[in-house]
């Protein structure tokens, strides 16, 4: 049975296999801010099994993300646009062994996957929390807000008076609508 990062792996490769646009054109309509994905490398990492006597442990496969948003405008060229690499998953067992997790076929090379912007920042900060990945969790989140700050959706503010007589400058001067039947 797949497990859920089986499942966010095949859903990542049945997408778009580039960045569909720049951030600097991201966020003017529902379309661009459905369309803001990132890219999402893995690779896996065998660790042969420590070796007692005449005994072996099974090897460890441990599938690492980093997720590498798309170029932003020149005025943010300060920041990193890949995030510190963290542990996705990890499998101890025979890579043979009908109880390991699909990704062990799937990334038996290094390979990138595009999910949404917004939900791989909620994942990386997820993992980033778990103890596997302490030891980059503060610069995991120094990431994230940079990310944040960079690639927030661009939305045209217009103030002023709206159809239904709300003034976006001026809250207080909504008019109260009662329905009357």
């Amino acid at each position: 049975m797949p497990t859920a990062v089986d499942r966010w792996i095949a859903v990542g490769l049945s997408g778009p296999t580039t960045h569909i646009r720049e951030a600097h054109q991201a966020g003017s309509t529902l379309e661009d801010i459905l369309d803001d994905k990132v890219e999402c490398q893995l690779h896996v990492v065998a660790t042969e099994g420590a070796i007692e006597g005449p005994f072996q442990d099974p090897p460890t496969y441990t599938l690492y993300l980093r997720v590498v948003l798309p170029p932003a405008p020149s005025q943010f060229i300060y920041y990193t646009r890949e995030s510190p690499e963290m542990v996705l998953d990890q499998y101890m067992g025979d890579h043979g062994d009908v109880s390991n997790p699909d990704w062990l076929q799937t990334v038996n090379e290094p390979i990138s996957v595009f999910h949404p912007r917004k939900v791989m920042l909620d994942i990386v900060l997820f993992l980033a929390g778990q103890g596997i990945n302490q030891h980059v969790y503060h610069r995991v989140l120094h990431w994230c807000s940079t990310c944040q700050s960079v690639y927030l959706p661009r939305f045209p503010l217009q103030f002023g008076n709206t159809p239904d007589g709300f003034n976006e400058a001026n809250p207080r001067s909504h008019k109260h609508h009662h329905m009357t039947q």
